[in-house]
C-alpha cells in the first residue's frame, strides 16, 4: 500500500464527518425522546429564530453582520475539533478524491429516474 500526502487531510475529513453525524445522531435521538408539547416548543423555537434570521437577512447591514457572526463561530468551532480552517488552506494544487470503487468522481451519486412509462 503506497502512502499518499493527502492521507492526513482524508482521516481529518473522515473522522470530521464522523463527528458531524454522531452529533446529527444525538440531536435525532433527544428529539425523539422528547414528549409531544416539548417537541411542538422547540419547533416553534426553531421556526421563530429562522423568521428572525431570515428578517435580518433583507437588509444589508444584518446580512452582514449575519455573515460576520457565522464566520467567527464556524472558525471557532475548526478550531475546537481541530479541523482545517477554511483560509488556512495551502495555494497548491487541489487533489480529487473519491472511492476506490467508483470509475468517476460522480459514479456513486443517486440518480433521480422518472417513471419506466417515460421511457
Amino acid at each position: 500500500v503506497r502512502a499518499s500526502a493527502s492521507m492526513p487531510l482524508l482521516e481529518t475529513m473522515y473522522s470530521a464527518n464522523l463527528k458531524d453525524r454522531e452529533r446529527l445522531r444525538q440531536q435525532r435521538w433527544q428529539i425523539g425522546s422528547m414528549v409531544f408539547l416539548d417537541r411542538m416548543e422547540k419547533d416553534s423555537r426553531t421556526r421563530r429564530a429562522y423568521g428572525q434570521v431570515c428578517a435580518m437577512r433583507r437588509e444589508p447591514e444584518g446580512r452582514d453582520a449575519l455573515e460576520r457572526e457565522l464566520a467567527k463561530q464556524s472558525q471557532v468551532q475548526l478550531r475546537k475539533e481541530g479541523r482545517v480552517g477554511p483560509g488556512s488552506r495551502g495555494t497548491g494544487p487541489v487533489v480529487s478524491v473519491w472511492p476506490s470503487q467508483a470509475a468517476t468522481p460522480n459514479f456513486l451519486r443517486k440518480q433521480n429516474w422518472g417513471p419506466l412509462e417515460y421511457y
